[in-house]
């Protein structure tokens, strides 16, 4: 699956190697905000244990040189004063373009602040207003290099992969040395599915510039080859090798929360979390890990309340699914259609601002049975324009929800091409062979994705447990009674006498 040589000193394309060299590695402090990586997923939302009797695996060792913090550590002038910083930079750069506007450096700088500024709140109207300052500095300064790199970047978030790739190739052309552009290529190509490709552009930055955004890459490629123990260590090295404070701590704290809780580590994803927190307050993605944990602790009120949090500070669908599931779950189904017509609203804001969630809010419908028809066209047209293994395993559960068994296997397939062993992908692929028949195929799928995470799901996680149960029931009884109807054998020709 991994393998070539490479020049630099770091190698993606061979997992212990990588491992080995990136817990030698000298640390190199890069402090730039990690492009926006879309899941799609990250994906994402997996909570909930719901049986008592199930334990939490030990968590595994702590590197002693991460220093984890919880919310309430950080001063409360030093939480407003990180809270300001992109405002700030904003307010500062928008007075300067009104008294300067012919100062085509002042507009990149303005496209700069807003384009972090929506990653730290998930509103798609600063991507607007980020375009808009990269169209007035391209007016001075056509050629201008941050501008190409940040229309890029802008592009590649609104999904708008080909334009990206474009801008990128003459980014690369400008400036060859530059190695945040080839790590956004690698993310492109690895939304794309052309992961060979990712692997080769992730591999450049590596050799460019070992840092923060390589290594967190990195990460990411190890979970999705199915890696976990790797893409665990190389996000911490990753927090490691930067500033413990800003968006890109906390974005990095966050999935390494999520690597944790999908590894069955509840106690380290929470301690992941409350870390995020203390490096970016009121982050959007860290109440909604809390939150996470929360379900999978069976805390309804707890959980439903840090989402709350979440959306305040930073609406997301994947928030609003969580909510729409755990009301749904909770026997609150006023709330629950309260939150879907929300879910409408920010639907329609992404849509005035050139982006597009239509496929993600589809997505949620059919997990609570609705419009399951719709869904399956978006999904083949997901696959089509983004052919990852995410997308391959949505397509195949919606399938599989439409009763189109042929299509769900056939994805199902693919999704699990490159050996990701997500608990969900897991228990979705346990389902589809269970419906083909195949019970002790399904009964080994269920396995593994509770023996990964026992709470991976508010509602699957339980069912999985009864699926086994049940199954491992019905193939007793089906062999005992196999052995109660075989005929009685023959009786062996006797020996003959010895004379």
């Amino acid at each position: 699956m991994l393998s070539g040589k490479s020049k630099g000193r770091y190698n993606v394309r061979s997992l212990r190697y990588i491992f080995i060299l990136c817990m030698a590695a000298p640390l190199v402090c890069e402090r730039g905000a990690l492009p926006a990586r879309a899941t799609g997923p990250e994906p994402e939302s997996k909570p909930l244990s719901s049986s008592p009797a199930a334990t939490t695996p030990a968590a595994p060792a702590a590197d002693p040189k991460v220093k984890t913090q919880s919310a309430d550590a950080a001063p409360a002038e030093k939480s407003a004063a990180i809270l300001r910083r992109t405002p700030r930079e904003i307010e500062r750069w928008e007075q300067h373009t009104r008294k300067s506007p012919e100062d085509a450096e002042g507009w990149v700088k303005l496209a700069e602040a807003r384009l972090q500024r929506a990653r730290e709140t998930n509103d798609p109207a600063f991507y607007t207003r980020t375009e808009t300052a990269l169209a007035n500095a391209q007016k001075l300064e056509p050629d201008q290099y941050r501008a190409m790199s940040l229309r890029a970047q802008l592009h590649s978030a609104r999904h708008q992969f080909d334009t990206a790739i474009e801008w990128l190739g003459k980014a690369v052309k400008a400036n060859p040395s530059d190695p945040l552009n080839y790590g956004l290529l690698g993310d492109i190509y690895a939304e794309l599915g052309q992961y060979e490709k990712a692997e080769e552009n992730y591999q450049k930055m590596m050799d460019l510039r070992p840092g923060r955004a390589a290594y967190s890459r990195a990460s990411y490629l190890m979970e999705l080859y199915g890696e976990e123990p790797y893409a665990r260590t190389l996000m911490t090295r990753a927090i490691m090798a930067g500033s413990p404070r800003g968006e890109d701590a906390a974005w990095c704290y966050v999935h390494l929360g999520h690597l944790n809780f999908n590894a069955g580590f509840l106690p380290a994803a929470q301690k992941a979390y409350e870390a995020a927190l203390a490096s970016f307050p009121d982050y959007s993605a860290a109440y909604a890990g809390m939150a996470k944990v929360k379900a999978a602790q069976k805390e309804y009120p707890a959980a439903i309340g840090l989402y709350q949090k979440a959306l305040k500070s930073g609406p997301h669908h994947e928030i609003y699914a969580a909510l729409i599931e755990l009301y749904t779950l909770s026997g609150q189904a006023a709330k629950a259609k309260a939150m879907r017509s929300e879910l409408g609203v920010l639907q329609e804001k992404y849509s005035k601002n050139d982006m597009d969630i239509d496929f993600e809010v589809a997505e949620i419908d059919a997990e609570q049975g609705q419009n399951l028809a719709h869904a399956l066209k978006l999904a083949k047209e997901e696959v089509q324009t983004h052919g990852n293994v995410k997308a391959y395993d949505a397509l195949a559960w919606i399938a599989y929800l439409n009763d189109d068994l042929a299509t769900a296997q056939s994805a199902m397939e693919k999704a699990m091409s490159l050996g990701t062993r997500s608990p969900v992908m897991l228990y979705h692929a346990a389902r589809i062979q269970e419906k083909l028949g195949k019970s002790q195929e399904s009964l080994k799928l269920y396995n593994r994705a509770i023996s990964m995470c026992p709470y991976f799901h508010v509602r699957y996680a339980a069912d999985a447990r009864s699926r086994v149960e049940r199954i491992t029931k019905g193939l007793y009884d089906d062999s005992a009674a196999q052995v109660s109807q075989k005929p009685a054998p023959e009786t062996p020709h006797p020996l003959p006498e010895k004379k």
